[in-house]
């Protein structure tokens, strides 16, 4: 039996994976608005490999002040840009990064 994925039309899987990016929204806002989840400061690094230690850093931050609640990083800016002290440990590396993804 062929899995029902196969059937489906580049157009249909564009729009049932809107459907699944709103319902994931709607989810995550709704959290937001009961309390159970708060958004994290903007994060802004020079290469995709400084995100997960950027996040970690405000994650620490945000716990030194008490809060307990589960934290959601909505906007994450990758300039593409080093900057002294704050990419000093990510590798320059000259390969073009581009991805697709939420981080």
């Amino acid at each position: 039996m062929k899995p029902l994925i196969d059937e489906l039309t580049p157009e249909a899987m564009r729009q049932l994976l809107a459907e699944l990016e709103r319902e994931a929204t709607r989810r995550r806002e709704d959290k937001i608005a009961r309390g159970e989840f708060v958004r994290g400061p903007a994060i802004v690094v020079g290469f995709p490999g400084s995100v997960e230690r950027a996040k970690a850093n405000a994650i620490m931050a945000l716990r030194e002040q008490g809060e307990k609640r589960e934290i959601i990083f909505d906007d994450v800016v990758c300039t593409g840009v080093p900057r002294p002290g704050r990419d000093d440990h990510v590798p320059l590396d000259p390969t073009p990064v581009t991805w697709d993804e939420r981080i």
